[in-house]
């Protein structure tokens, strides 16, 4: 698990002379994030998000738009959210999101895209936006309920359908949020 995690990284750095920055290593930092905030190591994992971030920019550059940047930056945006600082991870999510659309296409409706949508509005729930926090995970859902189910996307909708399901009754849309959770494609 994790520690064969971060002793991969330290192979890694080893086999690329020590301080060379590899896509290979920023990935692995990035999992050993994962990995440190599935454990509930909020500080740890943010240590390592940030470090996958700093490698990633010093690789593609401030402004790239990259994947593994968009990703880490949402990591970075998650952990904040658990650690309670929902502004911070606003900006994040904002930010994962801003990189997203041009990597994807502003008409794409991929979960990259859907994943920080959900997210804002989850940010705007906890800050109280509830009619924010609706519009967020209505679009959220749109996205979702037009991608393809593959591997791992069933969670992404079934999280969106879920939100969405619970905002509205806030707002006294209780019967269009059933129905819109009833009209959804199974998950099975």
């Amino acid at each position: 698990g994790l520690r064969k995690s971060g002793e991969a990284v330290g192979v890694k750095v080893a086999s690329h002379g020590g301080e060379a920055e590899v896509p290979e290593i920023a990935a692995t930092s990035r999992e050993s994030g994962t990995g440190l905030s599935d454990q509930g190591g909020l500080a740890g994992a943010l240590r390592k998000f940030e470090e996958s971030l700093a490698m990633e920019v010093a690789i593609h550059g401030a402004e790239a738009n990259v994947p593994g940047i968009a990703v880490t930056i949402h990591q970075i945006g998650t952990v904040l959210s658990d650690q309670g600082d929902v502004a911070g991870a606003l900006r994040k999510y904002e930010e994962s999101l801003a990189m997203e659309v041009p990597i994807h296409g502003a008409e794409a409706e991929v979960p990259e895209i859907a994943a920080p949508i959900h997210d804002i509005g989850n940010v705007l729930s906890d800050q109280g936006d509830l009619a924010g926090a609706l519009r967020q995970f209505e679009a959220s859902l749109a996205i979702e309920v037009a991608t393809p189910l593959v591997a791992g996307h069933a969670l992404h909708l079934a999280a969106a359908l879920h939100q969405y399901h619970l905002a509205p009754p806030a707002h006294g849309h209780v019967c269009h949020a059933s129905c819109r959770y009833r009209q959804t494609p199974a998950l099975t």
